[in-house]
């Protein structure tokens, strides 16, 4: 996810474009159909017999191509969303697709959706905004994709590199289960310190107000530097 942040920094992908994009979802749902029908014509137009032979195998295929443009617009961008980028680059790979249709595919798509905008909306400024989010999140995809046929590639061919990318995983992995584990851990800590504050509550009179006090206020600093540790860990 880390990684995935800093490409979006990269692109200048803020949170205002995602809401741009995600703006633009009543307007291109109605015409996906269209889209879709456009694109895998101009792909069988410029794809050669090799490549029209593998993607006979696949007829679903539209149906993928509808699901990832349909995503463009409606998010959310987070780790998952980079994950699938990351698979349907590693899938062209492996069915050897040249990554230059990918691109074509993709200027395809750009060509479509502007011509949309510039049909659809009226607002010179709103156009203009909306139409440098999509272009930023269109490059964002392409890059995604193809730099993980370079990673699908060095796998296939380089013993190395696949120990390496196994490693890698495994460390992610167990990274991954670590952090859930400190967050449960975390959790539980805090049950505790809710039944510490609890117990000082109770005993906030007996004990007299200014011992009263002090201890209450430790038990919510504690609460409140647990709840920091779990954010930080959730995020």
């Amino acid at each position: 996810m880390e990684n995935f942040r800093k490409i979006k920094e990269d692109f200048r992908l803020t949170p205002k474009d995602e809401e741009r994009l995600k703006a633009l979802y009543p307007i291109i749902a109605p015409k996906v159909e269209g889209l879709i029908q456009a694109l895998e014509t101009r792909i069988q137009e410029v794809v050669d017999s090799s490549t029209k032979e593998k993607l006979k195998k696949y007829p679903e295929l539209a149906r993928y191509h509808k699901r990832w443009l349909l995503k463009l617009f409606t998010g959310p961008y987070d780790g998952n969303y980079y994950r699938e980028l990351i698979q349907i680059g590693k899938r062209h790979a492996a069915l050897d697709i040249p990554p230059h249709y990918v691109s074509v595919a993709m200027n395809t798509v750009r060509v479509l959706l502007i011509d949309i905008l510039t049909d659809e909306i009226e607002d010179r400024r709103d156009r203009t905004l909306k139409k440098a989010s999509l272009n930023k999140m269109l490059d964002l995809n392409l890059d995604i994709i193809t730099s993980s046929y370079v990673e699908e590639e060095l796998y296939q061919y380089s013993t190395l590199y696949r120990v390496k990318s196994r490693i890698l995983q495994f460390a992610e992995n167990f990274s991954s289960a670590m952090n859930l584990f400190l967050v449960m851990a975390l959790m539980l800590i805090g049950i505790g310190v809710i039944g510490l504050f609890v117990y000082d509550a109770f005993y906030f009179f007996k004990e007299g107000l200014g011992k009263g006090v002090i201890s209450a206020l430790g038990t919510l600093l504690v609460f409140w530097v647990l709840i920091e540790l779990m954010n930080t860990e959730i995020e």
